[in-house]
């Protein structure tokens, strides 16, 4: 599974901007698109550090998301701190660069792994929050329009009001 595509896909067919906005500049995609370059567990956190902090400068605290960015925001800390912990504890002065760097690639891999299923989880949660209290019918208006676009939602509504 492609990060950039998931959150690509996540940011163009979340039409729910009043439970999951982040500004256009600093989106999830603006993460997705930093992925490649990002060569260390530190320069993940500091790109999640940086969209979490442009989402407090915009949301009271308090509110959802600033309570999401928040989580996330420790979520990252703690991921980091123990494959730095790890890192120290299993690192020694190896004569072969290549096995060294092998090393560093697994714990990127797992600490990207790690972000991936946090923030999928979050939008997942906040999905779930958001549909609680709504009666089934307007839940599958919602996911048909999250999977479909709006337009096209509409549209399949009116072909089953013909039939």
């Amino acid at each position: 599974m492609s990060i950039r595509k998931l959150f690509d896909d996540i940011r163009s067919a979340d039409l729910f901007n009043a439970f999951w906005k982040y500004p256009e500049e600093k989106n999830l995609s603006v993460l997705a698109s930093r992925l490649p370059h990002i060569k260390s567990a530190k320069e993940l956190r500091s790109a999640v550090a940086q969209i979490c902090n442009y989402v407090f400068e915009e949301n009271e605290e308090g509110s959802f998301l600033y309570t999401e960015a928040q989580n996330l925001l420790k979520h990252a800390e703690a991921v980091v701190e123990k494959a730095l912990a790890m890192a120290s504890v299993t690192g020694s002065n190896s004569d072969i660069i290549s096995i060294k760097e092998e090393k560093d690639k697994n714990k990127f891999v797992v600490w990207e792994n790690a972000v991936i299923n946090k923030l999928c989880h979050l939008y997942k949660e906040s999905l779930l929050a958001f549909c609680k209290d709504m009666p089934v019918y307007e839940i599958e208006e919602h996911i048909k329009i999250v999977l479909y676009g709006r337009r096209q939602a509409q549209h399949s509504a009116l072909e089953e009001s013909a039939h």
